[in-house]
């Protein structure tokens, strides 16, 4: 557990000082057959400087250093422990952070919150325990509110702040953290990363009077060739279903459409709220405003089924750069390529039309939903995936009547095109300005893309072009544009 370095015993005279000790378990656990990993930090004492140059020993062997800020320089080492004893050695590449599980028991209403929680990752083979409120190994977790009992239709926040500054060799760019399996996206401030998780409590059901806001229902999802379901389940004795229906005309599911079904259902012996909400198939579904008999406590929500595919079909293509393959592969694969670009030469630029396709077809893998369409404006295209891009906000025509659907898009219109697909799904695309490393031709983007291209790029989707440029008026290949789109999904998508 201690390491010890004797003063004026280092390199030339200068003394140092150990100034932490990292060892990647649980400070009251036991050794057992495995690797442990450790990092030892060191600095100059107060008084003191080290050489440039210097080379530093652990038992007599020399090992690779690190330097790291204010505390100093680092090593790690790896002790591995069988039946015959123990052996040293240095670690043979780089610790990297990968991933973080927190496991926290579900509030259970009437009960005190759980006191404990536990977090994991892919450089410790056991859990650690920690106490809600305490401060260990520098993670802090947190309840909101924190009522001493659970109460019932309530929400009740798990938060968790984790320093991991300086405690690791290197932390991956795609770092996930997850929360009862289910990943959560931090926020990241001078090297602390805050994360949460809502739970939501059941409601009571005693009195008559009482209010009640959650509702979730369960219906068979559309396939090719099937009737619409004609009955939904409620998902609670709090309520009942009145009626299913479907917003189309077909009597069969049909390869290329879009559904969209609409629940009607009413309360027992309970008023709803204001505030209410509804899920479909585990999915957010919309409440028109205005539709809710509050008097009779009856109302309905509606949930837009994605685009119905034939998943066994896989889009081919006549021609395609060989740096695109493997990620047009992929986004065959997970349904990103639209079937007008079917054996199509990919290397060619894309027109607006073909670009609304992609954009739709990611927007409904990150949202899980579809887009109901009422009408759209355009006089020279009556093709509904863009009056979807339109509908959602992705695309705006070139005027109040025209779309121009075989003109071709630039890098510029394509990142900005993409960005707002994104943000229609619920993708949080803003990006300080101020801290983004600028492309040489940053004065050729138009204020309407700066913020989308820097977002963009800033987490990698899009990248440059050689000499620091971003190709602001390059005309955007068909592969460019599915390569981010399935770059994007595979960041966004859950």
């Amino acid at each position: 557990k201690d390491v010890k370095v004797s003063k004026g015993a280092v390199l030339d005279g200068y003394s140092c000082v150990v100034n932490k000790t990292n060892l990647f378990m649980a400070e009251d656990e036991k050794y057992e057959e495995g690797s442990y990993t450790f990092k030892i930090f060191f600095k100059a004492d107060t008084g003191y400087a080290l050489k440039s140059g210097f080379k530093a020993y652990f038992n007599g062997e020399e090992v690779a250093i690190e330097e790291v800020d204010t505390d100093g320089w680092t090593f790690t080492r790896v002790i591995t422990i069988g039946k015959d004893g123990a052996s040293e050695s240095s670690a043979s590449e780089k610790l990297v952070l990968t991933n973080i599980d927190f496991t926290i028991a579900e509030p259970e209403v009437g009960k005190a919150l759980p006191s404990t929680y536990k977090v994991a990752s892919n450089l410790s083979d056991k859990a650690t325990e920690m106490k809600i409120g305490e401060k260990k190994e520098d993670t802090l977790g947190v309840w909101s509110p924190a009522d001493k009992e659970v109460k019932a239709d309530e929400e009740y926040t798990f938060k968790a702040t984790i320093e991991l500054k300086n405690s690791l060799a290197e932390i991956s760019k795609d770092l996930k953290i997850t929360i009862n399996k289910k990943e959560v996206k931090p926020t990241v401030k001078d090297g602390i990363y805050t994360i949460s998780y809502d739970f939501e409590t059941e409601a009571k059901s005693t009195s008559s009077n009482e209010l009640y806001n959650q509702f979730k229902f369960e219906i068979a999802e559309p396939k090719i060739g099937e009737k619409p379901a004609t009955t939904a389940k409620a998902l609670s004795d709090n309520y009942k279903v009145t009626k299913v229906e479907w917003l189309t005309t077909d009597t069969k599911f049909v390869e290329g459409e879009t559904y969209a079904v609409q629940i009607h259902f009413e309360l027992i012996n309970k008023n709803i709220r204001s505030d209410y909400n509804a899920t479909i198939n585990n999915q957010p579904a919309d409440l028109p405003d205005g539709d809710a008999n509050y008097e009779k406590n009856t109302m309905y929500a509606v949930y837009v089924f994605p685009t119905l595919t034939d998943s066994s079909k896989k889009i081919t293509w006549a021609s395609a750069s060989d740096y695109a393959i493997d990620e047009l592969s992929k986004a065959s694969e997970n349904g990103l390529i639209p079937a007008l670009l079917d054996k199509q030469d990919l290397k060619q630029n894309i027109t607006r039309k073909e670009f609304a396709h992609i954009a739709v077809k990611l927007y409904e893998k990150i949202s899980k939903k579809g887009i109901f369409v009422t009408n759209a404006p355009f006089k020279d295209t009556d093709d509904p995936e863009i009056a979807k891009a339109y509908t959602v906000g992705i695309t705006n025509g070139v005027n109040d009547t025209e779309f121009a659907p075989d003109r071709q898009i630039t890098r510029e219109q394509m990142a900005t095109m993409m960005a707002r697909a994104l943000d229609a799904a619920g993708v949080d695309t803003f990006v300080d300005l101020t801290k983004v490393q600028k492309f040489a031709d940053d004065s050729e983007m138009h204020d309407w893309s700066r913020n989308a291209i820097y977002f963009m790029s800033s987490i990698e989707i899009i990248k440059g072009l050689g000499d620091n440029k971003f190709g602001v008026p390059n005309q955007a290949q068909r592969q460019q544009a599915i390569i981010i789109s399935i770059r994007s999904a595979e960041r966004f998508a859950k």
